[in-house]
């Protein structure tokens, strides 16, 4: 009895030890939840307007976390999936992934099921009739795998994979876990598009407060110098300049058939020069010309562009290049009622497309 009773306390010993074991797994496991969801959600806060970051941090975590062979985080934008972060494996296998994206949703079994908003268990690669995932299971060398998609008001908007070498479910806590993190991913998406929406509207407030301000500083100069034109067009060009981030600007009057320069604010010397002794004829192979013909704004996106075309024709532009022109010119049409005065032209210093709000 005295046997018995000692071989009783060790089996309870036994399983005081077992339960102990389990808590502190499971407090373990807890913790370590904890601890990754923590580190996305300091990510999401440091990169508000980078998703990059986050993307990196939720498949990283999401891989160590589920015991995982390869995780990788999807976006859907516009019916197409794009491979935004993933963890590598090996070179040929991560190229075969890569290679893969971005392709339509529709193409893609996986995307499909992800649609209806539910987690994805796959125990075996192998027994699924998808063609398509039983492929790329086999060039990657995994067996199972967990797809959670991102569902953001009732929409896919992405998912995570998570995939494992060895057949077999994912346990209930793990399934929870990739949810999570999904959630954070809709979350850090959805910070993001807010951060830039707020970052647009403050852009464009700031630039109607500036063109509001240079409207009434020129009509402070019209008010002060009711006879005189030259305070005005010099007060016009200058604000317009600074506005459309332009090296230099000019305004020309239009007279049968020739452009003459009435305005200038920050042109080169020799330019200047050139200008006060010479007209420009209309040419309508060049953009003064153009404006001319259309009434309408004409931009040059590449000023180099045009050297060995047509404007080389032009003696205005021909000094223009030779007194430093920079990179892009839009020319404006300026007119009173049905009458057509002549075109205002700023110079930019790079060469690029000028913001449709500026021509305005």
């Amino acid at each position: 009895e005295r046997q018995l009773a000692l071989i009783q306390t060790f089996a309870d010993q036994a399983v005081i030890a077992i339960q102990n074991a389990r808590l502190f797994n499971e407090t373990q496991q807890a913790l370590e939840r904890q601890t990754a969801t923590a580190d996305i959600l300091r990510v999401i806060s440091s990169s508000p307007s980078e998703l990059q970051p986050v993307f990196d941090a939720i498949a990283s975590s999401a891989n160590r976390l589920l015991g995982g062979f390869s995780t990788a985080v999807f976006r859907f934008v516009d019916g197409t999936a794009h491979l935004a972060a993933f963890t590598p494996t090996n070179p040929a296998a991560d190229d075969v992934l890569k290679a893969s994206f971005p392709r339509p949703v529709a193409d893609f079994e996986a995307f499909r099921l992800a649609q209806h908003g539910r987690p994805i268990p796959i125990t075996d690669t192998e027994d699924i009739s998808h063609a398509q995932i039983r492929e790329i299971a086999r060039l990657r060398g995994f067996r199972s795998m967990l797809l959670v998609p991102l569902i953001n008001d009732g929409v896919p908007i992405g998912i995570i994979s998570v995939t494992r070498l060895k057949t077999g479910s994912f346990v209930p806590h793990h399934v929870e876990l990739l949810q999570t993190f999904a959630d954070q991913a809709v979350i850090a998406i959805e910070n993001v598009r807010l951060f830039d929406e707020v970052q647009a509207r403050t852009r464009d407030l700031t630039e109607s407060l500036q063109q509001q301000t240079a409207t009434a500083d020129v009509l402070k100069v019209i008010s002060a110098s009711p006879g005189e034109l030259e305070p005005v067009f010099q007060t016009m060009l200058e604000n317009a300049g600074r506005l459309c981030e332009a090296k230099f600007a000019m305004l020309f009057l239009y007279e049968d058939n020739q452009f003459r320069a009435v305005g200038k604010w920050n042109i080169p010397p020799a330019y200047g020069e050139f200008l006060k002794k010479n007209t420009i004829r209309a040419d309508p192979k060049v953009p003064l010309g153009r404006v001319a013909m259309t009434k309408q704004p004409v931009q040059v996106e590449d000023l180099s562009c045009w050297t060995s075309r047509t404007l080389t024709a032009s003696r205005g532009w021909s000094a223009s290049r030779k007194a430093g022109a920079p990179g892009r010119s839009c020319r404006c049409p300026c007119s009173r009622r049905t009458n057509w005065l002549g075109p205002s032209a700023f110079t930019g210093r790079k060469s690029g497309r000028s913001q449709t709000s500026r021509l305005r």
